[in-house]
């Protein structure tokens, strides 16, 4: 935790860092209820598609992406936020333009409680 408990976006070496997919980086903040995570994409990255208990909102910071959610595929840009409700298959791919996505769990993700990498306690889709 920061000395004063104030965290700054741009800060690549706040949080605890979590490796997730295709070179995505991720650094994960802790409340007691909460998770909140800031996930770097460069152009063209895919997430994979995967499911958890966890209600999640996610908030393009900057760059564009695919959202994928369930059958669905949406274009989203800066600024467009959504949530995905719990045990929902979901991921996003990155535009030409890279992403930075904001991602907020609830209750808090205990599995990303220290570093790591992948998705944690997630269930992946079959292809």
């Amino acid at each position: 935790m920061s000395e004063n408990g104030v965290f700054n976006l741009y800060d690549l070496e706040a949080g605890i860092p979590r490796a997730l997919n295709n070179g995505i980086k991720g650094q994960v903040f802790h409340g007691d209820q909460s998770t909140f995570m800031i996930a770097r994409f460069g152009p063209n990255m895919p997430g994979k598609i995967h499911k958890h208990p966890h209600e999640q909102w996610h908030i393009v910071l900057e760059g564009s992406c695919t959202r994928i959610h369930g059958d669905e595929e949406i274009e989203c840009k800066q600024g467009d936020f959504w949530v995905t409700l719990g045990n929902t298959m979901h991921t996003v791919i990155s535009g030409d333009d890279g992403l930075v996505l904001l991602d907020f769990f609830a209750p808090a993700r205990d599995d990303y409680r220290q570093a790591g990498a992948g998705f944690g306690d997630s269930t992946y889709q079959e292809k």
